[in-house]
């Protein structure tokens, strides 16, 4: 090979790793990525999910009301040992109060579920955590906020997780929850000073797993959920390397 044939493969070969790390962001150093709405108006907050996920996960502006930012997350899980964690953080004093309108979540595990735990890991300030679940409309338990093909479920550690079991989410399926709901998962803070949080996702698979021994009450049954009215409510995401516009 001459040298000029040489030099033009390798500049060919450096423009095409260039053009890759543009258009695969997975690829390049990870970076906190603003929660946008359809015009790209930030919602405060940044969102970041480890590269091993990165390309699992999206999340997607659905509506706001009022001080409230609505969103859809998608997500796939490839295992049922290892905790999607989504870390948000506040960029904004005047953050917007966050709600989960729905998700899409694929079971690619190999098998099935039979529960899933959904945490927020915060800390707490006198045994009051900084962030905890409540419905967006202020409704107990769960209001309409759908958890099918789940019956059971219960709000545990102050609020800060909400276990689902009593139904089964096939290998390969997806589960919905919060499809056609009306009531969004809402994320409250306890103090307007709390600007971090971690949003976990953990699916029990078979009949046991992590979380299996907790019973929760039926959804029909479950009268009392704290109506905490904190103020920052979050979300974000990193498949996040896409922007939610």
């Amino acid at each position: 090979m001459n040298a000029k044939r040489l030099a033009f493969r390798l500049f060919s070969v450096a423009v095409s790793g260039a053009a890759m790390l543009i258009l695969n962001p997975s690829s390049a150093q990870a970076a906190n990525i603003p929660l946008v709405d359809n015009n790209g108006v930030s919602a405060g907050w940044t969102v970041s999910v480890p590269d091993v996920d990165a390309g699992n996960v999206n999340l997607r502006f659905s509506s706001e009301s009022g001080n409230r930012f609505f969103f859809i997350k998608d997500a796939t899980f490839n295992n049922n040992t290892d905790p999607l964690v989504l870390t948000f953080d506040k960029t904004d004093p005047n953050a917007k109060d966050l709600v989960i309108q729905n998700e899409n979540l694929t079971n690619h595990s190999g098998a099935d579920w039979t529960g899933f735990r959904t945490i927020l890991s915060s800390g707490s300030v006198s045994g009051t955590p900084n962030f905890s679940f409540v419905t967006s409309d202020n409704q107990p338990g769960l209001g309409d906020f759908s958890i099918d093909p789940f019956t059971s479920f219960q709000f545990l550690s102050s609020n800060t997780e909400l276990f689902v079991n009593g139904g089964t989410v096939a290998a390969n399926g997806v589960w919905h929850p919060g499809s056609q709901s009306g009531t969004g998962l809402a994320i409250v803070t306890s103090a307007s000073t709390n600007t971090h949080f971690s949003l976990k996702e953990i699916p029990i698979g078979g009949t046991g797993g992590g979380g299996g021994t907790v019973v929760p009450l039926p959804a029909a049954a479950w009268t009392g959920l704290s109506t905490l009215l904190g103020l920052g409510l979050l979300s974000g995401t990193r498949k996040l390397y896409r922007r939610i516009a």
